[in-house]
């Protein structure tokens, strides 16, 4: 996983010297904001006995897939559940889950990127780095030209090929979002 260290790095060097730290983080989170939804996992439920629903942890909303682990050790593999339904921040399913009280129950859900602060903050991998610097670049240099009442003919040509490599990354790169598991049976 990138850092935002990393991102930082890269955004300079696109525009270098122009802008402090605060607001290339805040052209980072524009960018990540802008790039929309990206597929995240939470692992925090575990199988109860004579359960058919489970509360969706906070923040958990949008779910495509939800995998039950096959044991409790940490390099155990993952089945997929094949029926069940989200509503209202509760996932239900057609019959108890046949697995031990205490397995892990993954879920995918898409949902936007977490704004980033600290030189340690992490970005997915699926975001590719080239795609949010070249985003943070157009909203910076757009940000700082708007509030100018002329912009000079230097200005214009930065910005507009600012906006053409956006563009252009926009084409070339693609998040990686899961779409949601199809429904295997009846309720």
């Amino acid at each position: 996983m990138a850092t935002l260290t990393t991102i930082l790095t890269q955004l300079d060097r696109r525009i270098p010297g122009k802008a402090d730290r605060i607001e290339m983080v805040d052209a980072i989170n524009v960018a990540l904001q802008e790039i929309g939804k990206v597929t995240k996992i939470d692992a925090t439920l575990t199988v109860t006995n004579d359960a058919t629903t489970y509360s969706l942890p906070s923040g958990v909303r949008n779910v495509v897939r939800v995998e039950v682990a096959r044991g409790t050790s940490s390099d155990t593999t993952y089945d997929k559940v094949g029926n069940w339904r989200e509503v209202e921040g509760t996932i239900y399913l057609a019959k108890e889950l046949p697995y031990t009280t205490g397995n892990t129950i993954r879920i995918y859900y898409n949902d936007t990127h977490d704004s980033v602060s600290d030189d340690t903050d992490t970005i997915s991998d699926d975001v590719p780095i080239a795609l949010i610097c070249a985003i943070a670049a157009y909203r910076y240099e757009y940000t700082k030209f708007y509030n100018q009442a002329n912009m000079g003919l230097k200005d214009q040509t930065i910005l507009e090929t600012l906006r053409a490599e956006m563009m252009l990354a926009k084409s070339a790169y693609r998040v990686k979002k899961m779409a949601r598991d199809p429904i295997a049976a009846r309720f």
